[in-house]
């Protein structure tokens, strides 16, 4: 399971709407595609340090595959409601 920094951060393009959630302060090794819309940036270890959402609808399919990197559905849940907030 991915530890998370305590209150993730999400930062939001006003001019493009993308959105970054930075979910820990591990070092970026790699940027996987989970889907069309949603980037994964992964550490060493493969443990997830934080997604780039290009839109937020996408987020809500997330669902099974960020478990690859450790997400839960709450860590999900949580973001996503962040993410709408901020729209």
């Amino acid at each position: 399971m991915v530890n998370l920094i305590k209150d993730f951060e999400i930062k939001i393009d006003p001019t493009t709407s993308i959105a970054y959630v930075r979910l820990s302060n591990g070092e970026i090794s790699n940027t996987e595609s989970i889907n069309d819309s949603i980037n994964a940036d992964i550490d060493l270890e493969g443990h997830i340090v934080g997604l780039e959402v290009l839109d937020i609808e996408s987020f809500k399919t997330i669902g099974d595959l960020a478990s690859k990197w450790g997400l839960s559905r709450n860590d999900i849940e949580a973001i996503l409601s962040e993410l709408e907030a901020h729209n």
